[in-house]
């Protein structure tokens, strides 16, 4: 006997039953894969007794009969008697379903003549409102279609409607096993033309806890929680949309009026359900609810992740460890990166938003960083001021977000923008502490209040600034040139319009031909305008040092420069830093101190690099091409806007000396070594270390065979007497351009 007549007599045995059983089913209900009911049809066999012909045929792929034997061995072991037990079969680990063929003796009283209750969007959900659509509109009607088999899915059904119908039938036919007047119940719900019976009408919502009133389960103060603390996601602003704000508003609405709003179906109504058990299981006698257990039973990181018995300030100094421990609670690896790069840094040492895109998993653009930021902070500002967990995998202690609800209520009439000075004061006075005990959580505290990251450490400063600072002393301060403040590619957009200086901005601002309120670069030089005007004495000299910390960026050198040897000694490890904080690229500053600093004895190769950093050498000399133009517009043309450092005068001065010696002789390499070497009081041999790094930001080229190398020219844009403009600005329009302002978008809600 061959295998396959083994495997037929098998089935064989127990086919009399089988074919009283199966008698005019259609094999769809065994509900194969397409392959399998496609060759199986194709030789004739449609209904399920003849399937056990089937086996021994040779036009069928030995996938397709080991599939066919082994749900057929399943459905055997389903049969009693005359009956099949199709839900036994349908609740196998391996099932899935493939199409609208369904069976269930837990209907079978159930059929066009005996419809119970409506087919629709509120009693199966999306699935049930294509169905309806096509002509399917009662229960018993939709079940003799299913026993039959309805070969083609309704327009706009799905796979997934179809695993939507089928949790429903299937969890149905169970429930009515366990109660035989589930049914009954349904048809109230959902009665054929007629309205559903509303809890008014004395049926209770099954919602509710233990099917007992609201009121005695849950207190007041409970009900009265915003419905974030259930965590249903996405859902929440849909359900939001219904006018549902709070625990009670969702509790007391018909669980049939919120399966009929697009894409709800019954996980949600499960997950309400659930939630509203673990309040009541977590509610205490006063009222108040126990979140420990409350998060134990939804499974949720209660944070901060130990009890707080602290001061309030002690609690505010805590932010930003517990925001670190929403990085461990459940977020995305996106969102962790976005936290650990960019929101928990300080602002000097945060990624900029095209690092982070290239951070990610998969590669995304800044604007899509930029709104996963946004995104971030709005959620941390739901939570922390709005008690609004829905799309928070954590949940806060309320003693932690005790001084938020003080915050927002102290700054609940305000619906305008305010300065700076005004919100610390403002902070002050609602959490009844100085402004030290938060200083260092400023930034973060600003950023999630206003939904932005602040730029820089203007954070450091609560006063408004002073614009008659900028014209003390000699006032030479005014004709600081843009391209020394950190405004980035505000400089390029503001030369445009032929301002070139602090004394330019000034006037235009002055004169409304710039809006300080509406410009990005406008608003952005205002912003370092004011940074300067902090850092001027007296006697109008401008303190680097302050404006760069101001500023939140570092400098370079790190100590003072004061002879031609600390220059030399300071070439590469300045370049380094320049090159890190610029971020050009993640090998920018390994390029340059392994290759285009080293003389061309001991120099590697492109492709030696790029083997060493697991890239191409293509991308190594591209790189090694844009960090040379980069280095010589800051050390050369002393464009430090671009380079997010600030780098000291007394270094670039030097660079400036090395520019002469270079024009002086035509870019002769051994000239330039023998006139700095006599100025600068050394021998060439004592330069000969440093040259390739001179000539290769000098050139944009490393250091090579040739004697001679010509210089680069960068395209930095300078004021001309015809592009320029200068008029003396009112002390008081000053004032009015410079203050800087912040928007409490966190103390608003938005749905």
């Amino acid at each position: 006997m061959t295998g396959s007549d083994s495997e037929s007599h098998v089935i064989s045995d127990g086919n009399e039953a089988k074919s009283l059983a199966t008698a005019g089913v259609s094999i769809r209900h065994l509900h194969l894969s397409p392959t399998a009911t496609g060759q199986i049809e194709a030789l004739g066999r449609n209904q399920l007794p003849s399937i056990m012909n089937v086996l021994a045929s040779p036009n069928l792929s030995q996938e397709t009969r080991e599939e066919l034997l082994l749900s057929s061995f399943r459905l055997l072991g389903c049969v009693s008697g005359h009956d099949v037990d199709w839900l036994s079969y349908y609740s196998h680990p391996n099932f899935l379903p493939r199409g609208l063929y369904f069976n269930c003796s837990e209907f079978k009283d159930i059929d066009t003549n005996h419809p119970g209750f409506a087919v629709n969007r509120a009693s199966f959900g999306n699935a049930g409102a294509m169905l309806e659509r096509a002509g399917l509109t009662t229960f018993g009607l939709l079940l003799d279609q299913l026993r039959i088999g309805i070969p083609e899915f309704p327009s706009g059904f799905g796979t997934t409607k179809l695993t939507e119908l089928w949790d429903a039938l299937t969890g149905l036919a169970k429930e009515r096993m366990k109660n035989p007047e589930a049914l009954d119940e349904w048809a109230l719900r959902h009665p054929i033309g007629g309205r559903p019976i509303s809890e008014s009408d004395g049926v209770t919502n099954d919602l509710a806890i233990e099917q007992s009133p609201l009121e005695d389960l849950l207190s007041a103060r409970t009900r009265s929680l915003d419905l974030g603390v259930l965590h249903l996601g996405k859902k929440s602003d849909m359900i939001r949309n219904q006018g549902l704000m709070t625990i009670e508003d969702v509790a007391t609405y018909p669980p049939s009026r919120l399966l009929s709003l697009p894409s709800m179906g019954m996980k949600t109504i499960n997950r309400i359900g659930e939630a509203l058990q673990a309040l009541g299981k977590a509610q205490l006698p006063n009222g108040d609810i126990d979140w420990e257990t409350y998060c134990e039973v939804m499974q949720l990181a209660l944070l901060p992740s130990q009890r707080l018995e602290g001061s309030l300030s002690e609690t505010i100094a805590l932010l930003p460890l517990v925001i670190e421990e929403t990085i461990l609670s459940g977020e995305t690896e996106d969102n962790r990166i976005i936290l650990e790069n960019r929101i928990m840094k300080p602002p000097s040492e945060r990624l900029t938003l095209e690092a982070l895109g290239e951070l990610m998993p998969t590669r995304i653009t800044r604007e899509r960083v930029r709104q996963k930021e946004a995104m971030i902070l709005k959620r941390l500002a739901a939570a922390l001021i709005h008690g609004d967990y829905a799309k928070a995998p954590y949940h806060f202690r309320p003693e932690f977000t005790a001084p938020w609800l003080k915050a927002a209520e102290h700054f609940a009439s305000v619906d305008t923008d305010m300065t700076l000075n005004e919100l610390i004061i403002g902070l002050e006075t609602a959490w009844g502490v100085s402004s030290e005990a938060f200083q260092d959580q400023l930034p973060l505290i600003t950023a999630i209040i206003t939904g932005e990251l602040p730029t820089g450490m203007e954070f450091r400063q609560a006063m408004t600034v002073e614009a008659n600072l900028l014209s003390q002393g000699s006032g030479a301060a005014q004709g600081t040139p843009l391209k020394n403040l950190q405004i980035k590619k505000a400089v390029g957009a503001l030369a445009e319009e032929g301002i070139f200086d602090v004394g330019d901005f000034l006037d235009a601002a002055a004169s409304g031909d710039v809006n300080v309120e509406k410009s990005g670069p406008a608003r952005i030089t205002r912003e370092h305008v004011g940074f300067l005007a902090e850092s001027v004495d007296e006697s109008g000299n401008v303190d680097w040092q302050n404006y760069a910390w101001l500023a939140g960026v570092p400098i370079f050198p790190e100590r003072e420069i004061d002879s031609p040897a600390d220059f030399l000694e300071e070439i590469v490890p300045t370049a380094i830093g320049v090159l890190e904080a610029r971020q050009l690229s993640a090998i920018a500053s390994q390029t340059f101190q392994l290759r285009t600093a080293l003389p061309l004895q001991g120099r590697p190769t492109t492709e030696a690099l790029a083997e060493r950093f697991g890239t191409h050498g293509s991308s190594v000399k591209r790189i090694e091409t844009e960090l040379l133009k980069l280095l010589h517009e800051v050390f050369l043309d002393r464009h430090l806007s671009i380079a997010r450092a600030h780098v000291r005068r007394c270094f670039l001065d030097r660079w400036t000396e090395v520019d002469k010696a270079f024009n002086e002789v035509g870019g002769d390499v051994e000239l330039v070594e023998r006139i700095l070497a006599g100025r600068w009081g050394t021998s060439p041999d004592a330069l000969e270390p440093h040259m390739p790094a001179i000539v290769a930001i000098m050139t944009g080229y490393p250091l090579g065979r040739l004697g001679r190398h010509t210089k680069m020219q960068t395209q930095i844009g300078g004021a001309t007497d015809q592009n320029r403009r200068r008029k003396q600005p009112e002390r008081t329009q000053l004032e009015q351009i410079l203050p800087q302002r912040v928007v409490l978008r966190g103390f608003h809600r938005t749905h």
